[in-house]
């Protein structure tokens, strides 16, 4: 009787393709890698059951995983409670990245209190709850020439549960225009075209008038007497591109750090962190050289 073979293979650290090493977690006596699994029948049909209970396995370490970080997440702030002001600065209309979990847009208010900000999601009961103590970098990033949307930014000393995932970054933003352009359906016109002009003239007066509210949010929360907060503004004159992730993003650098924040997922590299920046290909006829932060720690990987 023949015998059919099914061949599982494995994502693996270190691997010349997949994941990157550190999304795995790290090899001990009791953690082993398998690279691949080798099964063998006189039945085709039990490959499909031995798939799916290979599936069904991954699921539920996934959901394990889950619920240990939320309540990992969630003894770690049971100690800490929201102290809530009666007045209290506010930006209302904002959406929040990353999502609550929806999977949709997170619509919704910022407040600042006593010790944290609280974000509440606009049509359910869900909230956020950012403490001044978990917060490395506050950044607050005016809507200018070249983006589209003004923002403020946190990032947090360690990750906090977000939904169903954990997430060191949390950005609040408005769009003051639409980020993409539907341009089967935009008129032709020129320069001179009185409706264009008004809509640009439009467009101008929301960045101010944005620029103004988000400044003034900022000005307040600094001036709450138990906040240690103070919002770093990035130098847009000293902007560069670069590729820290997998897409050419503008980089901007701050007081204490180098971001990027109009994307998402955002870079954020606290310098205070970093002790060598090595520059290779840094000739004088290239336009583009490679940039490695070594940070103090030398158990965590440069950044490239």
């Amino acid at each position: 009787v023949m015998l059919n073979d099914a061949l599982l293979t494995h994502q693996l650290p270190r691997a010349p393709q997949g994941k990157s090493e550190g999304d795995f977690p790290p090899a001990s006596a009791q953690r082993l890698y398998v690279k691949e699994l080798n099964f063998q029948s006189r039945v085709k049909e039990n490959f499909d059951s031995i798939i799916n209970s290979h599936k069904e396995v991954q699921r539920r370490m996934k959901h394990r995983e889950v619920e240990s970080e939320v309540k990992k997440d969630s003894s770690g702030t049971q100690a800490q409670i929201l102290q809530t002001l009666r007045s209290f600065p506010c930006l209302r209309d904002l959406s929040m990245r990353p999502n609550l979990g929806s999977g949709r847009r997170s619509f919704g208010t910022l407040e600042a209190h006593s010790n944290g900000f609280r974000f509440s999601a606009r049509g359910s009961n869900e909230k956020v709850d950012i403490f001044y103590n978990q917060i490395a970098h506050s950044i607050y990033e005016p809507c200018e020439d070249q983006s589209l949307i003004v923002l403020v930014h946190f990032h947090l000393k360690e990750p906090i549960m977000i939904g169903k995932k954990r997430s060191q970054d949390v950005q609040f933003f408005t769009e003051v225009a639409p980020q993409t352009e539907d341009l089967s359906a935009r008129k032709s016109g020129n320069a001179h075209d009185p409706d264009e002009i008004l809509e640009e003239q439009r467009e101008q007066e929301m960045k101010s008038r944005l620029n103004q509210v988000f400044h003034d949010f900022s000005t307040k929360v600094e001036a709450i007497d138990s906040c240690p907060v103070k919002f770093d503004i990035p130098f847009k004159d000293l902007a560069f591109f670069g590729v820290p992730n997998k897409s050419s993003v503008r980089l901007v650098p701050c007081t204490s750090a180098l971001v990027s924040l109009q994307e998402w997922p955002p870079f954020c590299l606290d310098m205070d962190q970093v002790e060598i920046v090595v520059f290779e290909r840094a000739l004088l006829n290239l336009r583009e050289c490679d940039i490695t932060f070594v940070k103090k720690d030398y158990s965590q990987m440069p950044v490239r």
